[in-house]
């Protein structure tokens, strides 16, 4: 799935979202009960949406989409592909063996960081925002740790490979 993230509109009235804003685009993929990558990006085209794709999902994959037409090129890649219709109001569909093709998982994960811009951070520049979605994407992916976010922390900090020093 893919959303914009930016501030408040400057103006009054002005109620705009999405393409054609200055809003940052934002493309991602979340795994049923897994773990979320999400990365910002210049446009939502295929050229950068179906690299992000294949670099961070299984080939041979289903993946669920809306309707955005960029999508079709998934079974051309190797994948599944199966889509919802959000523009007749469609958000979730179910099959005949039971399976429900949704993006909902995604969608609720876009409320974590575009709320926390909005309300703690009151913006992001284009140059901080991976950061900025790199923290709420650990912090997802950590959610159910036992210890917490706080020993996932310090256990990924003492597992990560020591960086050379830098000589003067």
């Amino acid at each position: 799935d893919e959303c914009y993230i930016g501030g408040r509109p400057r103006y009054r009235g002005v109620s705009k979202r999405g393409r054609g804003t200055r809003e940052i685009p934002v493309v991602g993929a979340v795994e049923r009960g897994g773990k979320v990558s999400v990365r910002a990006v210049d446009t939502v085209s295929r050229a950068t949406v179906l690299p992000f794709l294949m670099e961070r999902i299984e080939e041979g994959a289903t993946v669920y989409t809306d309707e955005l037409n960029i999508y079709t090129a998934l079974p051309q890649h190797g994948f599944q592909h199966d889509a919802v219709r959000h523009k007749e109001e469609q958000y979730v569909r179910y099959t005949d063996d039971g399976r429900s093709i949704h993006t909902n998982t995604l969608e609720g994960f876009w409320l974590c960081p575009k709320s926390a811009i909005l309300r703690i951070h009151r913006g992001v520049s284009r140059r901080k925002l991976q950061g900025y979605l790199d923290e709420h994407t650990f912090r997802y992916n950590h959610r159910n740790d036992q210890g917490g976010l706080f020993y996932a922390l310090l256990n990924q900090a003492a597992s990560a490979p020591p960086r050379e020093q830098a000589t003067a």
